[in-house]
């Protein structure tokens, strides 16, 4: 994830440093995609974590209407993860990852 974020910080560096391409549509939609290319990452880092299980991929599948999505695909890349496209849920989105936290925490306490 950092190598990924390494090279999220350099592109938009370089594409900062360009000149007189901004306004063209191609250049707005590769800025909107470098902007909310952190929280994407975010999103990444809370998908990966112990506490999300597969009741809670079914809740963010259902959430984006993609019920059919296939999370227990070991060859699922980036690109299938960008296309739920959480960002436009993104307040239910950290609702169930919070969810999912708070859910994990009380089961630990529980064991113990």
């Amino acid at each position: 994830m950092d190598e990924i974020e390494d090279t999220t910080r350099d592109l938009k560096k370089k594409f900062d440093q360009i000149k007189n391409v901004k306004n063209f549509a191609v250049a707005k939609t590769f800025k909107g995609i470098l902007e909310s290319w952190p929280e994407f990452i975010n999103n990444l880092r809370a998908l990966k974590e112990p506490f999300f299980t597969e009741r809670h991929w079914h809740m963010i599948c259902e959430e984006v209407e993609r019920t059919t999505f296939d999370f227990k695909n070991p060859n699922m890349n980036l690109r299938q993860i960008w296309d739920l496209e959480l960002k436009s849920h993104q307040e239910m989105v950290e609702d169930i990852f919070e969810r999912s936290k708070q859910e994990f925490k009380m089961s630990n306490k529980l064991d113990e």
